[in-house]
């Protein structure tokens, strides 16, 4: 069986975000964010099959169990209350 290969652009829609998003996300290496992808030359790829199974599973690990990276600069300035 084979299975097919789809692009940034395809992730992208599958997962309703932006292709610049899921790039920020494989240069970061997140991949609690985005699924591992595999390179071709420059370029990354991912199967289709191992994108929905990844799905799946973030579906059954329910919510919050999402990875916060810290960002760089400044945090941002909190009301009093």
């Amino acid at each position: 069986m084979i299975s097919k290969i789809i692009s940034r652009k395809e992730v992208a829609q599958i997962l309703c975000t932006t292709p610049a998003a899921i790039s920020c996300r494989v240069s970061r290496r997140d991949w609690s964010a985005v699924p591992e992808p595999f390179k071709i030359g420059k370029n990354y790829f991912w199967l289709r099959e191992s994108v929905e199974l990844w799905i799946s599973e973030k579906a059954s690990q329910g919510i919050g169990t999402t990875k916060f990276v810290n960002r760089r600069g400044r945090p941002p300035k909190r009301r009093s209350a």
